[in-house]
């Protein structure tokens, strides 16, 4: 009460209230935060001093902003309190909004190195086409051709895999690797057959996420384009200069 400069009990109580209020409206219990307690004092001085017991509470951490956002803002505390959550609050939505984009990058990143790799295993196999392999995994995942699901995302000329967030990246990513796994493990070779495993391992991976109740990947929005947000996370490319040979 007096950190917060407020003299008298009952208008801190006033204040205290609201934030029960506010706490049990946002589905926390307002007994684990604000648990009541009583605490002996002594009125008076000296020889004449009485015991009493008072009401007062064990706030914890949540509470205590919960008092600062209910409080008066003309208070000078209250108000220098409020801008200090204010600005908290502010520097977690972009710390958690970095925290996304950086794990998008990384998913990106992974499934580039996953076709990658899919495309030597594939060709060692006999894959004269990777192309159309991985436009078989896109067929089977999204039940579109890439011609078809570009007109569908309103994808322009852009790549569907810049322009796509995590969850469709991790989706990617796990048929490219399974898919690997699975040539390399059975020993599969011939185009058709790599080219039909690729396929089944897509509709199986969509047909697993329709049965869970996801969103069919062809319906979920497209996303800033990935340079953008590498960009902005990392930072430009590196410029490389062009030494000019010597005549």
């Amino acid at each position: 009460m007096r950190v917060l400069n407020y003299a008298k009990w009952e208008n801190f109580e006033n204040i205290i209230n609201k934030a029960k209020i506010a706490c049990q409206n946002s589905g926390q219990s307002v007994e684990n935060h604000f648990p009541e307690v009583r605490k002996m004092v002594l009125i008076g001085h000296s020889a004449n001093s009485n015991a009493r017991y008072i009401e007062d509470y064990n706030l914890t951490k949540y509470a205590c902003y919960l008092i600062t956002q209910n409080g008066d803002p003309h208070n000078p505390t209250i108000a220098q309190a409020q801008t200090y959550f204010a600005i908290q609050t502010h520097r977690q939505e972009v710390s958690d909004s970095n925290n996304v984009e950086m794990q998008r990058i990384q998913y990106y990143d992974r499934l580039k190195i996953s076709r990658q790799q899919l495309n030597k295993t594939a060709e060692k196999g006999g894959v004269t086409n990777p192309d159309h392999l991985q436009s078989l995994g896109i067929i089977g995942l999204y039940g579109q051709s890439p011609v078809e699901l570009k007109v569908t995302k309103n994808l322009g000329q852009d790549d569907l895999y810049d322009r796509i967030d995590r969850v469709e990246l991790a989706a990617n990513n796990f048929i490219t690797t399974q898919t690997e796994e699975i040539v390399t493990r059975k020993g599969i070779t011939g185009q058709g057959r790599i080219n039909e495993t690729h396929l089944k391992v897509g509709q199986k991976t969509r047909k697993t996420i329709l049965e869970l109740g996801g969103t069919p990947p062809e319906l979920l929005p497209t996303v800033e384009h990935i340079d953008k947000v590498k960009q902005r996370q990392i930072g430009p490319p590196p410029v490389v200069n062009q030494l000019e040979n010597p005549e």
